[in-house]
């Protein structure tokens, strides 16, 4: 019986940074293509376990970085608190202090009024009248300013919820291709 000539098929993969495979099977040309596509899965079996080697080394070294970056983002998240929380503490407190300012003039203001014996209603005039407008524009400036504080947290606490969001998500993929890889060594 005369022999079958073989066919034979190559299969280059590129395993990572200057790692090259060739994989080479030789089957009799009237083999059925069963047995070809099996001997090829076994071939790819090799080539995808060699892959998964080199790979896992990039993963892990890219899900060390994301993480690091991640915890970055949730530490960004905790100033922004703590630095909204202060400085709204420091405008409360500045506009307090303000009311009573404003209360203790124009309450001196009445106090005079009252001693110099004068009859009706109060009405602030002249270097009193200018003092407690100057202290009502200088609360309004503080409730500005505590309006704008509110704003920036809002779209500072924005950015980073979304930067948090999408490295959770870039963690967990991270995670799932060294855990095929993983499975893949195994093998």
């Amino acid at each position: 019986m005369a022999e079958a000539p073989a066919l034979g098929y190559s299969i280059v993969a590129n395993l990572g940074g200057d790692r090259q495979i060739t994989v080479q099977c030789f089957v009799a040309s009237d083999e059925a293509l069963s047995s070809i596509n099996d001997k090829i899965d076994r071939a790819l079996a090799v080539v995808d376990r060699q892959k998964a080697r080199y790979e896992i080394v990039d993963l892990r070294a890219e899900y060390d970085k994301v993480a690091k970056t991640y915890s970055q983002f949730k530490e960004d998240y905790a100033r922004i608190e703590a630095d909204y929380a202060a400085s709204q503490a420091t405008l409360d407190e500045d506009l307090t202090k303000a009311l009573a300012l404003y209360d203790d003039e124009y309450q001196s203001g009445y106090n005079a009024h009252v001693e110099s014996g004068r009859r009706g209603e109060y009405k602030p005039t002249g270097h009193r009248q200018s003092a407690l407008l100057a202290i009502k524009g200088h609360q309004e400036k503080l409730k500005e300013a505590r309006a704008k504080n509110e704003a920036e947290r809002a779209a500072a606490v924005q950015n980073v919820e979304i930067s948090i969001r999408r490295y959770e998500d870039e963690i967990a993929r991270l995670a799932a291709r060294i855990s095929e890889c993983e499975d893949k060594l195994k093998d």
